[in-house]
């Protein structure tokens, strides 16, 4: 438990934080530095339904695909974080492989 009032306590907490996230982000810049790990966050992309037109199905299903597209979002935003030119070059891969 981090006592709050201490200014020490709070900065080696938001240290730790802070190196823990740049670990996360290297992580997943040496995936995306792969075709095949581009391949993997491309196909775990389509399975969020991220650029679906309609996530809304009138019923509880909605709920179920929102879901879904919100792990997407989350995925994407990582990629923004970790390698933002990884985007562009997943797009121009899909455009090759057709």
């Amino acid at each position: 438990m981090i006592d709050h009032d201490d200014e020490k306590q709070v900065g080696r907490a938001q240290s730790r934080h802070k190196k823990r996230r740049q670990i996360e982000l290297d992580d997943l810049k040496k995936i995306l530095e792969t075709p095949s790990g581009r391949r993997f966050v491309t196909r775990l992309l389509d399975q969020t339904g991220l650029l679906a037109a309609d996530m809304f199905t009138g019923n509880s299903t909605t709920f179920y695909n929102l879901g879904k597209r919100d792990i997407g979002l989350w995925m994407y935003n990582e990629m923004m974080s970790a390698k933002p030119e990884s985007l562009i070059q997943i797009m121009n891969e899909r455009l090759t492989e057709k």
